[in-house]
């Protein structure tokens, strides 16, 4: 026997044997994608109107908070938590050296996560960061920062670096854009601190978050300018899922729309079915110009809506299927910003992540370690549907209800996974639903009961 020859052939076998074998262990680690079924399990068909809830409610028109009480909720959310900010209250100047350490810190932490770059599949590597780092145009950041005012004029996105590259934790679910921190409305203040070189992206901080946006997208003004509009006794609500604003009182030039919550200046009434608002729009130069537009009045309510039960439902259940949207993607909401709409509409300014959010009001209990399910449905005697929201990690929903001892909530959600399928098979959802908090069991995150963490009432 040739010894050469059958080394030569013994090496190879391994070889094809190992490609197999990593080839078996990648095929078994990929997940696979199904539909969700339209009636989720554990629903019913008439569960997905606002009045089955509202007819099963003790006292849906209760007052829960009058204005005094939504005023000191929102102080507690803005002063004891930090989490949402005033920007009219915004310093004029601002340490640049803790500013540019806070954006190479972040830089940094950006380095050692695993994601991949849209389309080739292939990691973000040093090159990408490096060149986010120079485009930042760290620099030219002085010691002093002097801070500039201004307004969103079409929605935008909010980046985590200038770019409108993404960037995935897995390279064959391209959903979940890693980059994208928020977005944006028109109408929102905003404090701006630095530009990139070439001025197409400037970095700024929002009332609930920071990172990067289209110079495009902003009017700059005074701050004086900021605090007059924001400070506007009349004013509008955005009560719809999304609301068209319109350039004309015939409602053909369409400008844009606005999500739910949203607060614009209110100009007057021009008929009984159209509202004048203004809107701030940017000039050539960069400059905020305050223009007159027009929107449908069934679209928007003058001044908040007052906060019951069966208003919170209600608006719930304005954006019903409407799509699941990651950070604001796609010009939808995800689960924490469809809560954040919802009391928005009443006043109450929460905060823009699902873990702020859970600290917001009073909470009814916090489960650590592993709790018994039995122990956890306790709670459900206490909670009040319509104004409690049930914080899991990294989701939260708003509580409707029980029926036949099961609690179910209204959310917006992505996925799930069901007993008794692959436990690399997922049920894709991507839209606002009705589910009971069993939907999950079996699979490998477990029920929403499960996971939940906290249950909170928005009240003081």
């Amino acid at each position: 026997m040739n010894t050469k020859n059958f080394l030569y052939r013994s090496s190879n076998q391994v070889l094809i044997i190992l490609s197999i074998i990593l080839l078996l262990i990648s095929c078994s680690s990929r997940k696979v994608y199904y539909a969700s079924p339209v009636l989720l399990p554990g629903t019913e068909r008439r569960m997905k109107t606002p009045g089955f809830w509202i007819s099963r409610h003790p006292y849906p028109d209760r007052l829960i908070l009058d204005e005094k009480g939504i005023r000191k909720i929102n102080r507690y959310i803005m002063d004891k938590l930090k989490v949402v900010r005033d920007v009219s209250g915004f310093s004029s100047e601002i340490s640049g050296v803790r500013f540019k350490e806070n954006l190479i810190e972040h830089l940094k932490q950006y380095k050692e996560k695993k994601l991949y770059l849209m389309g080739t599949g292939k990691k973000a590597g040093r090159k990408f960061y490096e060149d986010m780092e120079k485009y930042m145009d760290l620099e030219s950041i002085r010691s002093n920062v002097r801070v500039r005012f201004g307004f969103v004029t079409y929605y935008a996105h909010q980046r985590v670096f200038p770019t409108t590259e993404r960037l995935h934790p897995d390279p064959e679910n391209t959903y979940y854009d890693k980059l994208q921190n928020s977005a944006y409305d028109i109408g929102t203040p905003l404090a701006i601190l630095h530009k990139t070189g070439d001025n197409k992206w400037v970095y700024v901080i929002g009332p609930w978050s920071s990172g990067w946006m289209l110079s495009e997208n902003i009017a700059f003004c005074s701050i004086d300018r900021l605090k007059t509009i924001m400070g506007s006794s009349r004013f509008v609500v955005s009560i719809s899922s999304k609301s068209d604003i319109y350039l004309d009182p015939g409602l053909k030039e369409h400008y844009d729309y606005i999500r739910m919550g949203v607060k614009l200046p209110l100009y007057g009434k021009y008929s009984s079915q159209v509202y004048q608002v203004l809107l701030p729009r940017r000039s050539k130069d960069g400059k905020m110009i305050p223009q007159k537009a027009y929107v449908k009045s069934t679209d928007v309510h003058i001044g908040y809506l007052p906060y019951t039960p069966r208003i919170i439902i209600q608006q719930a259940f304005e954006m019903m299927n409407d799509p699941y949207g990651w950070g604001g993607m796609y010009g939808e909401q995800d689960c924490s910003k469809f809560i954040q709409q919802i009391f928005a509409t009443v006043g109450i300014n929460m905060p823009r992540n699902s873990y702020s959010q859970g600290k917001a009001g009073t909470t009814l209990a916090r489960f650590t370690g592993k709790i018994k399910e039995e122990e956890k449905l306790e709670v459900f005697k206490k909670a009040k549907s319509g104004f409690t929201i049930l914080q899991l990690n990294g989701h939260i929903m708003l509580y409707l209800g029980m029926v036949n001892d099961t609690p179910y909530a209204i959310h917006s959600t992505s996925s799930y996974q069901e007993e008794g399928m692959d436990k690399n098979a997922v049920r894709i959802i991507n839209r606002v639903i009705v589910s009971d908090i069993w939907l999950g069991k079996g699979g490998e995150e477990g029920s929403y009961l499960e996971r939940l963490l906290r249950v909170t009432m928005i009240s003081r």
